[in-house]
């Protein structure tokens, strides 16, 4: 390949513009992808809110990147790993770089926040799951480690002026993606650090390469003609002779050596600027959107008028100690997979544990007709306990599959009553009752006050499951029979 065909291939690509149809089809078939893998490994849920959070962490990238004039903009979802966003830069720009990989943080940080505004009209736990998941999400891509978004605006900032302290700033990457392959069991960080350590000596090579020829000034500035072709395939070719053998490689690496010849990086007090603002970013940002997403989504205070405390009657098992295995249960187990507000837990199970004036008098009458019948089920003002607190830090943020997973289907237990993050921050916590046996899996949510009286029509077959779920609410919540 000659050094005029080099430069022909690079300006017939410079001066190509795609169509959109092409990024589209890659954005729906990636996206496809991602959702298709996802699905066979975590809940549908959690993978749609996963797909809603890359996409617009991404789309902050591509509007970054569409603000400083780059070309032939897509984007693409790969499978366990995440997103990514690319385009085509007229000119290398260190500022420009460092601000588009910031951009992506930047706007999923601002999707939480729009999230919590959605909360706060809708009560729906969606959006709080969301914001919390995007938080997670864009944290750890702030992280100062390479190929994540902290590590390239801090590459692009520092270190990619001279190859030697960014080929340190990679090896540091690649040990910090090591620790976090460790301490997260996860084979997909490990598999990544191996890539970015089989890849370090040719990407080293390729910034000395720059770097020698940006001593030159006779390659600075102007067009690129065939004498600068020839001096940096030169240049290339000693590095990594490899290239020769591909035509495609040889001309990618000499429009790349090409940009970063001419790459220009920011001044000293924009540096600065820019440190300055990563350390605020970093270490203030999610924290404050954390923060904000959990005020906003719970309630001020647990209010004694949720409850039915004034005229209710305690069970006797309202003061007892909760248990931390489904298996340990004897009554319906109330399993708490929210650890986020322990008085909020307290409240709830005291709450459960309520008899209302209608139970207890349904209770009495039950007991007369059964003592009737020289039959004694209790006495009359002393309800049986009905549920079992299941209070274990493992069960953190599981869904209901996964808590289904241990229960067996021949279990004794015919419904689940889980407390998870939604019922904490509602301000009338309404509680997912699960059906075990039934049609397992399904689910509806009913208040604390409630509990009592579908758990008892539930195991005597008194009623139906679809009695309640007929009567629920617009926003899906059981509040009793309407009179």
């Amino acid at each position: 390949m000659t050094n005029a065909d080099i430069l022909d291939a690079i300006e017939t690509r410079k001066s190509q513009t795609k169509g959109p149809l092409n990024a589209w089809i890659l954005l729906i078939v990636s996206a496809s992808l991602f959702a298709g893998t996802g699905a066979f490994h975590w809940d549908v849920q959690f993978v749609a809110l996963l797909a809603v959070a890359i996409f617009i962490h991404e789309l902050g990238h591509l509007l970054a990147m569409k603000l400083f004039r780059y070309k032939n903009l897509k984007m693409l979802f790969i499978p366990f790993v995440g997103g990514a966003a690319s385009g085509e830069p007229d000119e290398h720009n260190a500022y420009k770089i460092a601000m588009i990989s910031i951009f992506g943080p930047f706007i999923g940080f601002i999707s939480c926040y729009v999230a919590v505004v959605l909360w706060l009209l809708t009560k729906e736990e969606v959006f709080v799951e969301y914001a919390y998941l995007s938080v997670f999400l864009n944290a750890f891509n702030l992280l100062p480690i390479l190929p994540l978004d902290g590590g390239h605006f801090l590459n692009e900032t520092l270190f990619n002026r001279y190859p030697l302290t960014e080929l340190v700033f990679r090896i540091l990457a690649i040990l910090g993606l090591g620790v976090l392959a460790y301490a997260f069991q996860s084979w997909l960080l490990g598999g990544l650090a191996f890539i970015m350590l089989l890849s370090l000596g040719v990407s080293h090579k390729m910034a000395v390469a720059a770097s020698v020829l940006r001593k030159e000034e006779d390659l600075k500035g102007g067009d690129l003609t065939e004498e600068k072709v020839e001096r940096i395939r030169e240049e290339i070719l000693r590095a990594n002779p490899q290239f020769e053998k591909n035509p495609k490689a040889l001309v990618n690496a000499v429009k790349d050596t090409w940009l970063k010849v001419n790459k220009t990086f920011p001044g000293m007090g924009t540096t600065v600027l820019l440190l300055f603002a990563y350390v605020a970013i970093f270490f203030g940002l999610p924290m404050v959107t954390a923060g904000v997403i959990y005020v906003a989504s719970r309630p001020p205070q647990l209010q004694a008028s949720v409850f039915p405390a004034p005229t209710a009657v305690d069970h006797p098992a309202s003061q007892a100690m909760s248990i931390t295995n489904i298996a340990e249960a004897t009554n319906a187990p109330l399993v708490r997979t929210d650890f986020s507000d322990d008085r909020g837990w307290q409240a709830i199970c005291a709450a459960v544990r309520k008899a209302t004036p209608e139970d207890q008098e349904a209770f009495n009458a039950l007991v007369a007709a059964n003592s009737a019948m020289g039959q004694d089920i209790g006495k009359a003002g002393e309800l049986p306990p009905f549920v079992d607190a299941v209070e274990n830090p493992q069960f953190a943020g599981l869904t209901i599959d996964e808590l289904l997973a241990l229960i067996a289907e021949e279990s004794n237990h015919g419904r689940l009553y889980v407390v998870d993050r939604f019922s904490i921050s509602h301000p009338e916590h309404p509680i997912r009752v699960v059906d075990v046996h039934g049609r397992r899996g399904r689910t509806f949510r009913a208040v604390p006050s409630q509990i009592y009286g579908i758990e008892a029509n539930l195991s005597t077959s008194n009623m139906e499951w679809e009695a309640f779920t007929e009567h629920l609410e617009e926003d899906g919540i059981f509040r009793g029979f309407s009179k």
